[in-house]
Protein backbone atom coordinates (compact mmCIF):
# COMPACT_ATOMS: atom_id res chain seq x y z
CA UNK A 1 0.00 0.00 0.00
CA UNK A 2 2.64 2.47 0.62
CA UNK A 3 4.67 1.53 -2.27
CA UNK A 4 1.54 2.40 -4.22
CA UNK A 5 0.96 5.64 -2.50
CA UNK A 6 4.80 6.36 -3.45
CA UNK A 7 4.57 5.48 -7.21
CA UNK A 8 1.40 7.73 -7.63
CA UNK A 9 3.42 10.70 -5.68
CA UNK A 10 6.03 10.16 -7.96
CA UNK A 11 3.54 9.67 -11.35
CA UNK A 12 2.09 12.96 -10.41
CA UNK A 13 5.28 15.07 -9.47
CA UNK A 14 6.57 13.75 -12.84
CA UNK A 15 3.19 14.84 -15.03
CA UNK A 16 2.14 17.81 -13.70
CA UNK A 17 5.58 20.01 -14.16
CA UNK A 18 5.88 18.77 -17.49
CA UNK A 19 1.86 19.77 -17.86
CA UNK A 20 2.58 22.62 -16.01
CA UNK A 21 5.14 24.17 -18.75
CA UNK A 22 3.32 22.45 -21.81
CA UNK A 23 0.81 24.66 -20.32
CA UNK A 24 2.84 27.88 -20.29
CA UNK A 25 3.78 27.74 -23.83
CA UNK A 26 0.31 27.12 -24.63
CA UNK A 27 -0.67 30.09 -22.89
CA UNK A 28 2.01 32.78 -23.82
CA UNK A 29 1.30 31.54 -27.20
CA UNK A 30 -2.51 32.13 -26.93
CA UNK A 31 -2.80 34.72 -24.69
CA UNK A 32 -1.85 38.95 -24.95
CA UNK A 33 1.71 39.61 -24.32
CA UNK A 34 1.15 43.37 -24.85
CA UNK A 35 -0.99 46.57 -25.72
CA UNK A 36 -0.26 49.61 -27.81
CA UNK A 37 -2.26 52.72 -29.17
CA UNK A 38 -1.42 53.73 -32.86
CA UNK A 39 -3.80 56.32 -34.55
CA UNK A 40 -6.10 56.71 -31.59
CA UNK A 41 -6.55 52.88 -31.96
CA UNK A 42 -5.39 50.73 -29.43
CA UNK A 43 -4.47 46.57 -30.39
CA UNK A 44 -3.13 44.16 -28.39
CA UNK A 45 -0.32 41.60 -29.06
CA UNK A 46 -0.14 37.94 -28.10
CA UNK A 47 2.66 35.77 -27.33
CA UNK A 48 2.81 34.33 -30.93
CA UNK A 49 3.13 37.91 -32.83
CA UNK A 50 6.45 38.27 -30.39
CA UNK A 51 7.54 34.80 -30.87
CA UNK A 52 7.82 34.91 -34.55
CA UNK A 53 8.19 38.14 -35.40
CA UNK A 54 5.59 40.47 -36.82
CA UNK A 55 4.69 44.10 -38.23
CA UNK A 56 2.57 46.69 -36.63
CA UNK A 57 1.85 49.91 -37.32
CA UNK A 58 -0.12 49.42 -40.45
CA UNK A 59 3.46 47.76 -41.86
CA UNK A 60 5.31 50.52 -40.95
CA UNK A 61 7.21 49.34 -37.97
CA UNK A 62 8.70 45.52 -38.16
CA UNK A 63 9.32 43.71 -34.62
CA UNK A 64 11.49 40.50 -34.96
CA UNK A 65 10.89 37.74 -32.53
CA UNK A 66 11.55 38.70 -29.10
CA UNK A 67 14.46 36.55 -27.93
CA UNK A 68 13.77 36.62 -23.97
CA UNK A 69 10.41 35.02 -24.69
CA UNK A 70 12.34 32.46 -27.13
CA UNK A 71 13.93 31.92 -24.38
CA UNK A 72 11.03 31.39 -22.07
CA UNK A 73 9.79 28.55 -24.34
CA UNK A 74 13.34 26.90 -24.51
CA UNK A 75 13.42 27.07 -20.41
CA UNK A 76 9.61 25.51 -20.56
CA UNK A 77 11.07 22.85 -23.09
CA UNK A 78 13.90 21.83 -20.78
CA UNK A 79 11.45 21.63 -18.13
CA UNK A 80 9.38 19.18 -19.87
CA UNK A 81 12.21 17.35 -20.74
CA UNK A 82 13.90 17.00 -17.64
CA UNK A 83 10.65 16.27 -15.95
CA UNK A 84 9.61 13.40 -17.94
CA UNK A 85 13.08 12.07 -17.48
CA UNK A 86 12.38 11.39 -13.81
CA UNK A 87 14.13 7.48 -13.07
CA UNK A 88 16.12 7.60 -15.77
CA UNK A 89 19.09 9.70 -14.78
CA UNK A 90 20.84 10.99 -11.70
CA UNK A 91 18.29 12.45 -9.56
CA UNK A 92 19.82 15.29 -8.36
CA UNK A 93 21.35 16.16 -11.61
CA UNK A 94 17.33 15.87 -13.37
CA UNK A 95 16.27 18.12 -10.17
CA UNK A 96 18.74 20.94 -10.72
CA UNK A 97 18.62 21.68 -14.07
CA UNK A 98 14.31 21.50 -14.10
CA UNK A 99 14.49 23.90 -11.36
CA UNK A 100 17.13 26.31 -13.13
CA UNK A 101 15.49 25.90 -16.05
CA UNK A 102 11.87 27.17 -14.44
CA UNK A 103 14.06 29.87 -12.61
CA UNK A 104 15.15 31.08 -16.22
CA UNK A 105 11.63 31.09 -17.33
CA UNK A 106 10.41 33.42 -14.32
CA UNK A 107 13.25 35.90 -14.49
CA UNK A 108 12.51 35.86 -18.84
CA UNK A 109 8.48 36.72 -18.39
CA UNK A 110 9.30 39.08 -15.48
CA UNK A 111 11.98 41.04 -17.46
CA UNK A 112 8.94 40.75 -20.55
CA UNK A 113 6.32 42.06 -18.16
CA UNK A 114 8.49 45.21 -16.46
CA UNK A 115 9.77 46.59 -19.52
CA UNK A 116 10.63 44.15 -22.08
CA UNK A 117 7.35 45.43 -23.98
CA UNK A 118 8.43 49.54 -23.85
CA UNK A 119 11.23 48.27 -25.03
CA UNK A 120 10.33 46.13 -28.00
CA UNK A 121 7.65 48.74 -28.72
CA UNK A 122 9.63 51.65 -28.10
CA UNK A 123 7.65 53.31 -31.44
CA UNK A 124 4.26 52.96 -29.89
CA UNK A 125 2.39 54.78 -27.75
CA UNK A 126 0.62 54.24 -24.32
CA UNK A 127 2.17 50.36 -24.25
CA UNK A 128 1.45 48.40 -21.38
CA UNK A 129 2.36 44.56 -20.77
CA UNK A 130 -0.54 42.11 -21.02
CA UNK A 131 -1.98 39.59 -18.86
CA UNK A 132 -0.33 36.73 -20.22
CA UNK A 133 3.15 37.32 -19.32
CA UNK A 134 1.67 37.60 -15.70
CA UNK A 135 0.50 33.92 -16.18
CA UNK A 136 3.26 32.44 -17.34
CA UNK A 137 5.10 33.86 -14.48
CA UNK A 138 2.85 32.40 -11.77
CA UNK A 139 3.22 29.18 -13.83
CA UNK A 140 7.10 28.79 -13.67
CA UNK A 141 7.17 30.22 -10.22
CA UNK A 142 5.12 27.44 -9.42
CA UNK A 143 7.97 25.59 -11.31
CA UNK A 144 10.45 26.79 -9.34
CA UNK A 145 8.70 25.35 -6.15
CA UNK A 146 8.57 21.78 -7.53
CA UNK A 147 12.28 22.09 -8.52
CA UNK A 148 12.75 23.02 -4.90
CA UNK A 149 10.76 20.00 -3.28
CA UNK A 150 12.42 17.69 -5.38
CA UNK A 151 15.64 19.00 -4.53
CA UNK A 152 14.92 18.88 -0.76
CA UNK A 153 13.84 15.24 -1.61
CA UNK A 154 17.15 14.49 -2.84
CA UNK A 155 18.79 16.02 0.02
CA UNK A 156 20.83 18.37 -2.15
CA UNK A 157 18.63 20.90 0.23
CA UNK A 158 17.92 21.70 3.67
CA UNK A 159 16.16 24.57 5.70
CA UNK A 160 19.46 27.10 5.80
CA UNK A 161 19.64 27.20 2.18
CA UNK A 162 16.13 28.71 1.89
CA UNK A 163 17.43 31.28 4.32
CA UNK A 164 19.36 32.20 1.00
CA UNK A 165 16.47 32.80 -1.27
CA UNK A 166 15.44 36.54 0.39
CA UNK A 167 19.23 37.66 -0.56
CA UNK A 168 18.48 37.17 -3.81
CA UNK A 169 15.36 38.18 -4.12
CA UNK A 170 17.04 41.67 -2.57
CA UNK A 171 19.72 41.62 -5.06
CA UNK A 172 17.37 41.50 -7.77
CA UNK A 173 14.92 44.26 -6.88
CA UNK A 174 18.62 46.28 -6.39
CA UNK A 175 19.85 45.27 -9.60
CA UNK A 176 16.18 44.15 -11.90
CA UNK A 177 16.68 48.03 -14.13
CA UNK A 178 20.44 46.72 -14.67
CA UNK A 179 19.42 43.09 -15.81
CA UNK A 180 16.53 44.54 -17.99
CA UNK A 181 19.56 46.78 -19.67
CA UNK A 182 21.50 44.05 -20.03
CA UNK A 183 18.39 41.62 -21.83
CA UNK A 184 17.25 44.28 -24.39
CA UNK A 185 19.47 46.77 -24.73
CA UNK A 186 22.34 45.95 -27.26
CA UNK A 187 25.77 46.42 -26.05
CA UNK A 188 24.29 47.88 -23.02
CA UNK A 189 27.38 48.18 -20.50
CA UNK A 190 25.59 48.23 -16.49
CA UNK A 191 27.05 51.52 -14.25
CA UNK A 192 28.73 50.20 -11.18
CA UNK A 193 25.99 50.70 -8.08
CA UNK A 194 25.15 49.05 -5.50
CA UNK A 195 27.41 46.64 -5.29
CA UNK A 196 28.09 46.88 -1.56
CA UNK A 197 24.93 44.89 -1.17
CA UNK A 198 25.46 42.46 -3.77
CA UNK A 199 28.56 41.47 -1.91
CA UNK A 200 27.41 41.32 1.35
CA UNK A 201 25.00 38.88 -0.04
CA UNK A 202 27.72 36.33 -1.35
CA UNK A 203 29.43 36.94 1.94
CA UNK A 204 26.06 35.83 3.88
CA UNK A 205 25.51 33.16 1.72
CA UNK A 206 28.98 32.02 2.21
CA UNK A 207 28.74 31.86 5.84
CA UNK A 208 24.97 29.42 5.59
CA UNK A 209 26.79 26.90 4.04
CA UNK A 210 29.88 27.34 6.72
CA UNK A 211 27.33 26.72 9.41
CA UNK A 212 25.79 23.66 7.07
CA UNK A 213 29.09 22.18 6.39
CA UNK A 214 29.74 22.48 10.70
CA UNK A 215 26.11 21.04 11.05
CA UNK A 216 27.27 18.20 8.55
CA UNK A 217 30.43 17.36 10.14
CA UNK A 218 28.87 16.94 13.34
Amino acid sequence: MEQTQKKGVLAILTILPALIAAAAIFLLWRLPVASYQYKRKNYILRGRSLLKGTTIGGGSVEIPPYAVLILFVIAMAVVIVFSLLRGRMKETVRAEIAAVAALVGFISAVVSASNGMNTVLSEMKKVTAGYGLIVIAVLSLILIFFGLYDLRRSKVLCALDFMVLPVFNMSYACHSKQLIMLLTIPDCQVPVANKCLFCQSFSYIDRIYEIKEALSVR
